[in-house]
């Protein structure tokens, strides 16, 4: 049987990390409280519940320290393998500590007691490693579907930007083979960003970059009628980024601001660090005079770069496009830190 890296994701969670212990702290007082109002009425003191505290608090600290020592050796194995070895664990630690106090207090050791809390673990111990197990499964699969649906989002420049830029380079090999052979260098890029291994980060500066690649492409087709200004020097060039996040919102204001139009056009991207914190970048485009405006193309192409954001980043991201007087102004804010 081939085992499997041990950078893959593991059923158990690291259980060396303080916000992990904690959870096992407050779960283990949860437990201690359950058990005694399992107890008759007359029984129930606060000497008690400190007994059952301390019990309980003891082995979930020595079952987790136990289990995070032996987190790089389990990992090595199959998760069936390492699970049944995790739940003999706690199983024998509970006995165990069990045994060590009746030894404590009476000299000796109460065997219907070891059972007793020997059968409690083993019910406790099966429906903690399986949902565990449950647990990471389902997170394989979300990870697993959640990177597909990135991948594929992020695949998507639409043919008729690779036909133009075909027929633009066709054009500028016999009249200008430097900004031809240049033309080619950067459509090379973009497709090897576009159709390349995925990764799912980079930086806002490779990621603008590749923008302006983009945007020189799109500058030998569409000559004076295309302006571009840049404002971002107010976010730091490390600033991470999903790739491909900035190149189909400027594709789209090409598409729907400066293509249809026969007057000169602009583009303005400006870059910013919010408020709270967030990243803000904006992307300002005119639009043509007394020309419609596909709004659909431009809610479907932020739409697709919304799902790609609210996959990495949750709900603190927002992708949002409105028509000013003179422009359309693409607004993608998230939290990357």
């Amino acid at each position: 049987m081939t085992l499997e890296s041990p950078n893959r994701t593991y059923f158990l969670p690291d259980l060396c990390k303080s916000s992990s212990l904690i959870v096992l702290v407050i779960t283990a007082e949860i437990i201690a409280f359950v058990f005694l109002l399992l107890k008759p009425w007359s029984e129930i003191t606060l000497e008690l519940f400190g007994w059952l505290s301390l019990f309980l608090q003891w082995v979930t600290l020595i079952c987790a320290a136990a289990l995070c020592s032996l987190r790089s050796t389990l990992m090595r194995m199959p998760d069936s393998l390492a699970a049944v070895i995790s739940y003999c664990l706690i199983v024998i630690i509970v006995v165990f500590m069990t045994a060590m106090l009746d030894w404590l207090q009476m000299d000796q050791v109460s065997w219907p007691r070891m059972v007793k809390h020997g059968l409690v673990a083993v019910l406790i111990g099966a429906l903690l490693i399986r949902y565990l197990y449950v647990s990471a499964e389902l997170s394989r699969r979300s990870q697993a579907e959640l990177e597909a649906r990135i991948e594929a989002l992020q695949s998507r420049i639409r043919p008729h930007f690779l036909f133009n830029s075909m027929n633009t380079i066709a054009s500028l090999i016999m009249i200008d083979p430097v900004k031809a052979e240049q033309a080619v260098e950067d459509l090379s890029a973009l497709f090897r960003a576009t159709l390349g291994k995925h990764k799912a980060r980079t930086s806002l500066s490779e990621e603008l970059a590749l923008c302006k690649k983009y945007l020189s492409m799109e500058s030998l087709r569409l000559g004076d009628r295309l302006t571009v200004e840049w404002d971002t020097d107010s976010l730091l060039g490390s600033t991470p980024i999903p790739l491909l996040t900035l190149q189909p919102v400027l594709e789209n204001a090409i598409y729907h601001g400066i293509q249809p139009s026969s007057s000169p056009g602009w583009i303005k991207v400006e870059a910013r660090l919010a408020l709270d914190g967030r990243a803000c970048i904006k992307v300002k485009n005119s639009i043509p005079v007394h020309q419609s405006v596909n709004h659909t193309g431009q809610k479907m192409a932020l739409e697709n770069i919304r799902a790609r954001l609210k996959a990495i980043y949750g709900e603190s991201a927002s992708v949002d496009g409105v028509f000013k007087e003179d422009c359309y102004v693409s607004t993608i804010i998230y939290s990357f830190q």
